[in-house]
C-alpha cells in the first residue's frame, strides 16, 4: 500500500489487528455498498485487508470503491499467482461480508467456481478462521434450503446474524463485524474468563416525581466491557443509567437503583473478574408517597 494513500492514513481505534492479515470476501447481495466501511472500520485495527469480490457484486459496488477501501488492487479474478493458495497460507481470518444465498449454498457444497468460493474453500482447508455475514431478502433467508446450509457453515465459520429490517436480513453494523473480528484474530488474553462490568450511574426516586442521580456517561464501563469481549473473554454488562451507546452483541443487564443492583448481586454468577466503574449513589434517601410540595423546604 502506497504509505501516502488515504487507507495508509485512517483514524486509529485500537491494536488489536495489527500486522493481522484480514481477508474479505464480497458476494452479490446489495448489502456490498457497506464493504467499504466495514473494510476501513478493519484498517483503524491494524489490519491489512487484501479484497477478493465476484462479478456479482462487481455489477452493484464498484471496482475502484473496494480499491479505495483496501487501499491496494482487489482480486476479482484467480490467476498464475493462485491468490486462493496464497489466502490459504496468509490469511488469519477470511470474513464474507455479505455473504448472497447463492454463495452460501456453493461453500457447503464445494463449488469453487469464483474467486471468494475458491478463496473460502482452501481456507476451509487451511481452518482459517472464518466470519460470515448473510444477507439477503427475508424470505429467501426463512427458505429451509438456506437454513440448512446455515446450519452446515456453522460448522467451519461463525456466522453473524442478519438484522432483519424492511423486511431484509440485513448485515449488522460494522462495528459489530469488526469486533467480532477481533475477537477471533485478535490477542486473546482473556479467552475462556468471566468478566462482569458494572458502570453507568444510578437514580434513587425522593417522591413518585423525583430523583436524586447524576450525569453518568456509562463511557468507561462500555469501553471496558468492549476491550473484554475482544479479548475473548465471556463478558456481561450491568448498566445503570447512560447516556453512552453500547453495541447490541454485548449481553447487557439494565438496573436504575441501588436496590435493584443489589438485587441482581444476589443471584449473581461466579465471574474470574469484576470491574466497577460506576457511579452510584452514596445513600438511598426515603420515598414520599405522591409528590413533594415545592414550596416547602
Amino acid at each position: 500500500m502506497n504509505p501516502n494513500h488515504p487507507a495508509n492514513n485512517v483514524e486509529r481505534k485500537g491494536d488489536y489487528l495489527e500486522g493481522k492479515n484480514i481477508w474479505v470476501g464480497v458476494t452479490g447481495s446489495v448489502s456490498c455498498v457497506e464493504t467499504v466501511g466495514i473494510v476501513r472500520e478493519l484498517l483503524r485495527y491494524g489490519a491489512k485487508v487484501t479484497i477478493v469480490a465476484n462479478r456479482a457484486a462487481l455489477e452493484l459496488i464498484g471496482e475502484k470503491s473496494l480499491e479505495f477501501a483496501c487501499g491496494k488492487p482487489i482480486i476479482k479474478e484467480i490467476t498464475g499467482q493462485v491468490e486462493h493458495v496464497i489466502a490459504g497460507h496468509e490469511a488469519d481470518l477470511l470474513m464474507i461480508a455479505p455473504c448472497c444465498a447463492t454463495s452460501l449454498g456453493k461453500m457447503v457444497n464445494g463449488i469453487g467456481d469464483n474467486p471468494p468460493m475458491l478463496v473460502a474453500l482452501t481456507c476451509i482447508g487451511a481452518k482459517t478462521p472464518m466470519i460470515i455475514a448473510p444477507a439477503m431478502d427475508k424470505n429467501m433467508a426463512k427458505s429451509i434450503v438456506v437454513r440448512e446450509n446455515l446450519k452446515k457453515v456453522k460448522k467451519f465459520a461463525k456466522v453473524i446474524d442478519s438484522v432483519i429490517i424492511e423486511g431484509k436480513a440485513k448485515l449488522p453494523s460494522k462495528e459489530r463485524l469488526v469486533a467480532e473480528a477481533c475477537k477471533m484474530a485478535g490477542p486473546k488474553a482473556l479467552a475462556g474468563k468471566k468478566v462482569l462490568v458494572i458502570g453507568g450511574g444510578s437514580s434513587e426516586p425522593i417522591d413518585d416525581v423525583r430523583v436524586v442521580s447524576n450525569r453518568s456517561s456509562g463511557r468507561m464501563a462500555i469501553s471496558l466491557t468492549e476491550s473484554a469481549f475482544v479479548m475473548g473473554a465471556e463478558v456481561d454488562l450491568w448498566l445503570g443509567n447512560a447516556t453512552y451507546g453500547c453495541g447490541n452483541w454485548i449481553n447487557i443487564t439494565r438496573f436504575e437503583t441501588l436496590s435493584k443492583l443489589k438485587r441482581l448481586m444476589k443471584s449473581m454468577k461466579r465471574y474470574d473478574a469484576v470491574v466497577v466503574p460506576a457511579a452510584l449513589s452514596d445513600f438511598i434517601p426515603e420515598q414520599t408517597k405522591g409528590k413533594l410540595d415545592s414550596a416547602k423546604p
